[in-house]
């Protein structure tokens, strides 16, 4: 059997959605989706990504502060920050569902 790994996350849009096209013409959106964890006061942030026609409509209509819930595939993206040579690193989420929580 194959590993798989997927999580569920509610929480509220930070970061107003941004709409993009790769070089092949397919919709790519992002935005940032803050969660706090049962118990815990800080607050933490995803980045997720979402493909194709999905990218256009969740675009057309999720504003900064929507309650939303995300599945998808978590996944860590690394950097240094180039002012300060530290090492950075993010959770990220490439999506299957996003769905309103009203």
């Amino acid at each position: 059997m194959a590993d798989f790994s997927q999580i569920t996350i509610i929480g509220n849009v930070g970061r107003p959605p941004e709409l993009r096209e790769t070089n092949g013409g397919v919709p790519v959106m992002d935005f940032t989706l803050g969660a706090r964890p049962l118990g815990q006061k800080q607050t933490l942030w995803y980045k997720v990504t979402v493909w194709g026609e999905e990218a256009v409509r969740i675009y057309e209509n999720v504003e900064k502060g929507d309650r939303l819930l995300v599945q998808g595939t978590p996944m860590l993206d690394v950097w240094r920050d180039p002012r300060s040579g530290e090492a950075r690193a993010q959770i990220c989420l490439q999506t299957g569902t996003v769905l309103y929580d009203q």
